[in-house]
Order: structure tokens, then sequence, then C-alpha cells
């Protein structure tokens, strides 16, 4: 159904046009002799059809198609706009193969959408109105509207299937780049295969800024690579080795890092324990057996609005997709910024990453270097909507120490006849082997120093039914002029 709008001046886009169309409305009242209350009916002087002006809108008849419906008014509309002349009754009764007195009823009952002229030999012509022409004006602008929108989204989706099957193959030979390594740490982790972002980097700038900037779909596309290759099944990619250029501290976190990879360094405040999460579920329509999948992003469970047979509520649930996860704060490394305030930061660990191996990392006290998405989180009002402000989190991709502890397993040879040649020389001699290179800026002070050196190498894994005490108890008391404070 048509809306009766306000009369307004036809859009064309063309000034002479338009120019033309206002002449032409001036000279239906010169040349029309008669008006009725409905201004519909007008009178000629003349049988020549040539003299009476034109009010239409002309569109082609494929545009016509898409605008107007099947229904017998619209197709009556549909006639006049595809056509700059007057017609009878009888003429759009012969075009649309209808009945006359089905075509009078329709017009008849929004006559205030045609314009009637009525000849001296009484023969009655139609012509659209100005309100109808504004309506169909209107109409065209929303189907171009529509048009160019769906252009839009076509040229988006080829570029982003171009780019998808771009970065697939740049992916895969970087994998075959690098199959040695990559087998390594199939060997050494199940399915997760950490890759060196600068190795990344040197291989392809492309698939390297992708990694940066759209982080979530370009691994996606690089598990499906490795995935497509063979050499592994359902694989995470682990990011490693961010350059400190990229590093961001959580106080200059803002808005237009949202959905990229970040590097955040920090200091473990809490973790919570690990705790299953849904992040999928299944649901079976009961009217048509259809299985829908939704996905869980929010905290509030989410069930389908509605299934394509078009039923509402009452799904089945059929099946969650669980995966573990904990939540951990982070704070700024206070030492490496200038603000006396450290700011803190919701972080969130997954899958592989909530092992009893890889959850010792985020021991409270830790520094540790985080690479992840930083995602934006709805913020809940008490009235059940959604604020306007929202809060930031990181999805973890990896985790590692800023210091790693001493691994004895990795000394070197020369290094482990070093510190044998050390601890001859303190079995033979004492302590004063080694209390001169130990806190070497603060002058005398050596029994000081000798309790601190008992303090850090004490005996380790020593069974208390022995005994003996494997970490002593040292006690310092002395001035404040003596340094320890400095040593200690």
């Amino acid at each position: 159904m048509i809306k009766k709008l306000k009369k307004k001046p036809i859009s064309t886009g063309n000034g002479a046009v338009e120019k033309e169309v206002k002449e032409r409305e001036k000279s239906i009242s010169k040349n029309s002799v008669t008006n009725n209350t409905n201004n519909t009916n007008n009178t000629d002087n003349t049988d020549n059809t040539n003299k009476l002006p034109i009010l239409s809108v002309l569109c082609d008849n494929d545009l016509a198609q898409s605008i107007f419906e099947e229904n017998t008014f619209e197709q009556i509309l549909r006639v006049f706009a595809t056509s700059d002349k007057y017609f009878t009754f009888g003429e759009i009764a012969s075009i649309l193969d209808r009945d006359e007195a089905n075509i009078r009823q329709a017009m008849n009952r929004k006559k205030e959408y045609f314009v009637l002229h009525t000849l001296k030999n009484k023969k009655k012509l139609s012509q659209l109105s100005q309100i109808v022409i504004d309506e169909i004006n209107s109409r065209i602008a929303e189907y171009n509207q529509e048009k160019e929108k769906k252009e839009e989204k076509e040229k988006e989706d080829f570029h982003k299937k171009s780019r998808s099957e771009e970065l697939m193959i740049e992916s895969k030979n970087f994998f075959n780049l690098y199959k040695k390594e990559i087998g390594e740490s199939i060997r050494n982790e199940n399915n997760v295969i950490h890759l060196d972002f600068m190795k990344i980097s040197e291989f392809s700038t492309k698939l390297s800024d992708e990694i940066i900037t759209d982080p979530e779909e370009t691994l996606n596309i690089i598990e499906l690579a490795l995935g497509e290759l063979g050499l592994i099944k359902n694989p995470r990619i682990r990011i490693r080795n961010i350059p400190e250029d990229h590093r961001i501290f959580i106080e200059n976190i803002r808005s237009k890092y949202v959905n990229e990879l970040i590097f955040v360094e920090g200091r473990v405040v809490s973790i919570t324990d690990v705790r299953p999460q849904c992040v999928e579920a299944k649901f079976e329509c009961p009217s048509c057996g259809t299985i829908v999948s939704v996905l869980q992003m929010e905290k509030k469970f989410r069930e389908p609005s509605r299934c394509s047979c078009g039923r509402r509520g009452g799904f089945k649930l059929i099946t969650e997709e669980m995966v573990d996860t904990a939540r951990i704060i982070l704070e700024d490394l206070q030492e490496k910024t200038d603000n006396p305030y450290t700011r803190r930061l919701n972080i969130f660990i997954k899958e592989d990453l909530t092992t009893p191996d890889n959850i010792k990392i985020f021991t409270p006290g830790n520094e540790v270097k985080i690479v992840g998405i930083l995602k934006k989180v709805p913020i809940q009002l008490r009235t059940g909507g959604l604020s306007t402000r929202s809060d930031i989190a990181v999805d973890v991709n990896s985790v590692e120490l800023s210091e790693e502890e001493v691994n004895v397993l990795k000394f070197s040879d020369e290094e482990i006849k070093e510190i044998q040649d050390v601890a001859a020389l303190v079995d033979e001699n004492g302590l004063k082997e080694i209390n001169s290179s130990f806190a070497p800026d603060v002058y005398g002070c050596e029994e000081i120093k000798n309790a601190i050196i008992l303090q850090l190498c004490n005996q380790r894994n020593v069974p208390k039914s022995e005994g003996v005490r494997n970490k002593p108890n040292i006690l310092l008391y002395r001035g404040s002029r003596s340094c320890k404070i400095c040593i200690g």
C-alpha cells in the first residue's frame, strides 16, 4: 500500500528536467476548463491529446519490476511510470490483460493518485498526480541505495575472499619453508604450534601486518592452512617474539587497539580457579528439527532468537562445547612507567594455556609478557540493558615469563666446569673466594656478605626426616651505616 505523502517537488537530479516539469504543471491550470472539488477531473477544449501537459516519472521495465508489486493497483502505476503519455481505462485494461471494470474500481479507490482529463468528445484520459509521482521517486531512490549497498557488499566479499586466498598461500609457503621447526614444535606439544613473529615478518610483511591488525581471522586462516597441509589436526597457533616497539603499557591502551594483537608486559596480581566455560551451544527446533548453533561470546547464556521455519523460543539444548578458562588481573610494572598509580587489566586464558605447567607462569607476583587480542566487553546495567561504556580485556594467545628461572640443564659443559672449579676453591679456602665478588660496590661488611651468601646458596630437597634444615635462618643486627640495607 502506497502511503499518502505531502506534495513536494520532483527530485530528478537534473535542473533542466525539473524546470520543464514546473512549466508543465503551470500549463495544467491554463489549459483546463473545469476543476471539480477533488481536483481530479479536467475538461479540455480540444481533442488533440498532444496538447495535454505530462506529469510523469519514467523508469525502465527492469526497475519497474523491482519497485512495483503484482496487485492490480501497483501494476496500473507501473504502466504510467514506464510511459510518458495519457491512458484510457480501456487501454490500461488491454495492456494488463484485465477487465476494464476492475481497472476503474482500483483507480477510483485512490482518486487522489490520478489526474483525469475529459475531452470534448467525452473521452477520458488519466495520468499520475504529483502525490504518487513523489512516492515513486522515493521508491526509486531507496532502490538505488539498496543496489549500491549490495554492490559494495559484493565488492567487499570479493576482496575478502581474494585476501583470504592470498593469506592462505602465504601461510602454506611459510610452513613449507620452516617445516623442520614446526615438526619439532609438534613433537614437543600435542596440537600447539609456536611461531616466531620475527620469522613471519621476514618471510612476508603482509602476513605479519594482518596478524597485528586482524589477528582473529588471520590466525584462523593460518590454522586452516596448516591443517590442509596434513601436518597436524586442529592446530592452535601461538605467536611469540613480538618486537619491543610493539609493546604497550596498560595505562596507554585505548579504543584504537580493540580487536588488534597487542604485546603487554606486567605483574600478575591475582588469578581465579580454572573453570569450564561454554563457547558454543547447539539447539534443536521442535517444529522442524533444524539444528541451530549459537556462539556464546557474552557472560549471559544465549539461546536462538528464531528458527528458519519461523518458530520463536522453546528450543531444545543438544550439546555444549566447553573449554577451560581462567581470569587473571595484570598490573603495569611501576618501575617502567612514569605514572605513580599502577593500572590494571583483565586477561583471560583458555585451552592449553590452563594446563598445570602453564598455569604456574601466572603465580601472583610473576612478571609476564602477554601476547593477545584486545576485546571489548559490554557492561550490563542493573536495569538489564547495556551501557554505552565498555570494559576491555585481553584474550591471551601466548605468554612467557619476563625473566625465566635458571635451568641447570641448559648450562654448557664449560659453564659447568667453571662452577665446579669455584666450588672446589670454596671447599678449600672458605667463602672468601666469592666474598669479594658479592656486592663489590660495598666496601667491607665481609661477615654480612657471608651471611647473605649462605642464605642464597642453601641446600635444597633435603628430607625432613634427616633432621637437617636446608634453609638457614639468619638475623642481621647492626647499625644503619653498615650498608646491610644496600646488600640485603
